[in-house]
Parts: structure tokens; sequence; C-alpha cells
């Protein structure tokens, strides 16, 4: 009868040092730099808030001060860009005023001093929209997890019907 002799060969296992382990945020951003969309964003994200925190610096006017000698006028290059809207002798189609980058309004405020102002306005909402779902999604939650049951399939209703719409048409 033949016998079956076995045979262990030794083998060695090299171990490598481990690297030490990047962390999240740095992973996070080695990602978002090579994201080029997401880098234009976050740039104009940036900008935005920057205009926003320094607008009296920024603004060559105050937003709510107008003149109405300079209502309706339209700045100087959009006759350049537009020579048919130039004034004519007859009354003309717009006032030309170089001191506006974007023109006047109807009671003579400037336009560009408006915008930027009106940055402000824009990051209040873009901020408070997100934080208002949070609390009334934080809220519904609890209501649910702690009475469950019924509870927990009426609010889970409302909150498909929430879904339904825009944030910022619930605030």
């Amino acid at each position: 009868m033949a016998t079956m002799q076995q045979t262990v060969t030794s083998s060695v296992i090299k171990l490598e040092p481990s690297k030490k382990s990047e962390s999240l945020w740095l992973e996070s951003w080695r990602r978002l730099r090579r994201n080029k969309a997401a880098l234009i964003g976050l740039f104009i994200i940036l900008l935005n808030i920057f205009v926003a925190l320094f607008a009296a610096n920024l603004a060559p006017q105050a937003y709510d001060r107008g003149s109405l000698k300079d209502n309706n006028s339209a700045p100087r290059w959009v006759t350049q860009i537009f020579p048919s809207m130039k004034p004519k002798d007859d009354g003309g189609y717009v006032k030309v005023n170089n001191d506006y980058l974007f023109g006047t309004d109807a009671l003579g405020r400037d336009m560009w001093s408006r915008i930027i102002y009106g940055t402000r306005v824009s990051l209040g909402v873009a901020f408070i929209g997100p934080f208002v779902s949070i609390v009334v999604g934080l809220i519904v939650g609890l209501i649910a997890g702690y009475f469950g049951g019924s509870w927990d399939n009426v609010l889970m209703r409302l909150v498909d019907i929430m879904y339904a719409f825009p944030t910022l048409l619930l605030i």
C-alpha cells in the first residue's frame, strides 16, 4: 500500500509597515480638488460670502439712497453694446449715466449697490431653508420615534407630503 507523505513547506510572509491612514478631512479635500465643478461651486459660494460680509465697503452707494433725476438711467456700456439705444434729440430711448455701473431703477437707486447688498438676503435664505428643514425633520422624527405605531405611519405620510414641495416654498 502506498503511503502518502505530507510535506510542509515553510513560507515566510513579509509584512510591510502600514502607512499612516489619512484623516477623513484630508481625503475629502483631495476628492474635492479633483472635481472641477465642485471647485467652481466652492469659489462662487466663497465669493458670495465675501461680498455679503463686505457689502458696505464694496458698494459704491447705499442701497436705499436714490436720486429721482437719475431714475431709469442705463449704464454707458449698454449704449456701447446696443448703439440703437442712444438718446436722440427728440427725447431718446434711455438716459445714459456714467456714474452707475448697472444703471438705476425707477427711484434712481444704484442697481449695482442693490445687487451687492442683495447677496446678504440670498445667503440668508440659503442657510435658513436647510436649517428649518433640519429642525422640522428632527421634531417629526422624535415624535414618530417616541410614540411609534400609528403615530409613526401618520407622521411619515406627512413627511412624504412635505417632500413633494421645495424647501423654499415651505418657509
